[in-house]
């Protein structure tokens, strides 16, 4: 989980507003305050201050956190899946420090959410921490869980085991890719062609657009070491026309299309299929056993139309008229140069 730290303007300049009806609705609130505040200084509206998902605790200056204070955080940041979000009002390091230990107990100890954890070390790696108040939430840690070394021992055995388990996963899903039947079925079923990047003839940008129409056909695309492998996933033979369209207007270096020995096709990939199946082997294996079609899909198809954002099927549109655009124009060149004079 993404625990946040904001001041209490953060809150204010929201009050009232869907974005504070929709924090309140998504996250656990921990708002720290001064002893002299009241429930009408709160930076967030009043109706939130007895939420159920809302904690307000308030520090002495002197005497800062209690281990009372500690051992509510704790069961409140924990008590759900929602994301723990601390508001403080004076002095930003008390924040910082309860989401600190907060984030290494809930995204290390509790759960391997290592990416969650790194994020918040990085965005507020600007802050500085408050001593007095990391060893009241340590204290209280050990209470719950014994010695801290031996949950720092636990997170360390949890990974090794993990990585363990991910090697031998790797192993099993690069045995599976290279004996498994149905997959070696598909291989050899969808119609395939590769060309090298490098162009001979024509303008380059040419092979570009052709990806492009390529996609929106609903092909899949495959780059890897100067390779282009374009695989037609629908078997419905638009992608042999593009192809020779693309031939029309530019020449690659070198080209193959699939015929029957597919094995010596793939040759130039394999080292990006076993390399992508290692690396997603938990992926693959959960295709590899509901649909092998899906598998076969997955390694030679890493680009589609289908799973492109708005902006790049936009472009992919763009770049399919084009293409069209400069096959339109060469016949129209073509046809307009004179023929020859039989005698």
């Amino acid at each position: 989980m993404q625990i946040s730290v904001r001041p209490r303007s953060f809150f204010e300049t929201r009050k009232g507003e869907k974005q504070e009806k929709h924090h309140f609705r998504t996250n656990r609130i921990i708002s720290i305050n001064s002893i002299s505040a009241s429930e009408e200084t709160l930076p967030f509206s009043k109706e939130y201050s007895h939420a159920d998902n809302v904690l307000i605790l308030y520090f002495d200056k002197a005497d800062l956190m209690s281990a009372d204070q500690a051992k509510r955080i704790f069961d409140f940041a924990s008590a759900d899946e929602r994301t723990p979000f601390i508001i403080e009002a004076d002095n930003i390091s008390y924040a910082y420090t309860i989401g600190k230990v907060l984030n290494w107990y809930l995204n290390c100890y509790c759960k391997d959410n290592y990416s969650s954890y790194h994020a918040f070390t990085i965005y507020n790696q600007h802050i500085a921490a408050n001593g007095h108040i990391c060893r009241i939430m340590l204290a209280e840690l050990q209470n719950r869980h014994g010695n801290l070394k031996t949950m720092t021992y636990s997170i360390r055995l949890r990974k090794m085991r993990k990585r363990l388990f991910d090697t031998l996963a790797g192993i099993y899903a690069v045995k599976l890719y290279q004996q498994h039947p149905g997959l070696e079925k598909w291989f050899k079923k969808l119609d395939c062609v590769s060309f090298s990047e490098s162009v001979v003839k024509g303008d380059s940008e040419v092979f570009k657009l052709a990806q492009c129409k390529i996609l929106r056909a609903g092909c899949g695309i495959t780059r890897f070491d100067g390779k282009i492998l374009v695989t037609d996933i629908n078997c419905d033979g638009r992608m042999y026309a593009i192809f020779a369209k693309m031939l029309k207007l530019a020449m690659p270096e070198s080209y193959t299309v699939k015929g029957d020995d597919y094995k010596k096709f793939f040759v130039p990939f394999e080292k990006y299929f076993i390399k992508h199946v290692w690396q997603n082997n938990r992926y693959f294996l959960k295709l590899l056993k509901n649909s092998p079609k899906d598998a076969a899909i997955y390694l030679l198809a890493d680009t589609q139309f289908k799973s492109a954002d708005i902006y790049g099927k936009i472009g992919i549109s763009i770049g399919e008229k084009k293409f069209d655009g400069l096959y339109a124009e060469s016949l129209l060149s073509n046809s307009s140069k004179p023929g020859r004079v039989l005698t």
